[in-house]
């Protein structure tokens, strides 16, 4: 009976563990994920010259994937506004690209918030 019993708690205990390994399998594919998107939002900015349309376009995607994009816009004076916040102009030099998501982990009943960002 003993043996029945041990048997029975390290199969919870495995599948405690494989349950788990998913779920931070699943983690990582959705931050594999969003850093795909940020890098696409990028090459799509910096190809485009800043323009304001492909921008708006890229916020409306962010919004359609659940990611909170925020776009900081530095000038040649060394001065940045965020995106939306001010009209264009030309003298855009690079651009911040922080783009949030939310992961969840739902074995654990534990969820959070990351930011990436990369400069172009």
């Amino acid at each position: 009976m003993r043996q029945v019993i041990e048997g029975m708690v390290a199969m919870i205990f495995i599948i405690l563990l494989c349950v788990t390994g998913m779920d931070l399998l699943n983690v990582h594919m959705q931050a594999g994920q969003a850093k795909e998107f940020r890098n696409q939002v990028a090459t799509a900015i910096v190809n485009s010259d800043y323009d304001e349309t492909v921008m708006t376009e890229c916020m409306n995607q962010a919004q359609a994937l659940n990611y909170q994009l925020q776009i900081e816009l530095y000038k040649r004076d060394g001065s940045h506004v965020s995106y939306g916040e001010n009209p264009m102009d030309d003298k855009t030099e690079m651009v911040q690209i922080l783009l949030t998501y939310k992961t969840k982990l739902p074995t654990l009943h534990t969820g959070w918030e990351q930011t990436i960002s990369v400069m172009v």
